[in-house]
């Protein structure tokens, strides 16, 4: 279970950093609402999926799922976001 959970680690912290300091500093923190918002929804929806198919590390493997597209999908949005700032002038 905690090898599963490892995996995590890495996206978590640079997710921590960028979601809470980096966004709310730069006034784009309800960019974090867009993907929290399905991926919430999406891990509820795999939990209950998942725990009829492997149990209780069902759970686990949902969270790691909806950690892992929350994670990536935040960091490919706030990069066009940043990507757009810099070409309009605004740094």
């Amino acid at each position: 279970m905690l090898k599963i959970l490892v995996i995590l680690i890495p996206g978590r912290i640079t997710a921590a950093i960028v979601n809470q300091s980096h966004t709310i500093a730069t006034g784009n923190s309800y960019i974090n609402m867009y993907v929290m918002i399905p991926a919430g929804l999406a891990n509820v929806v795999l939990d209950l999926l998942f725990i009829c198919i492997f149990g209780f590390m069902g759970v686990i493997y949902a969270t790691v799922v909806c950690i892992l597209f929350s994670n990536i999908t935040f960091m490919i949005l706030y990069y066009f976001k940043l990507r757009g700032l810099g070409k309009n002038g605004i740094q």
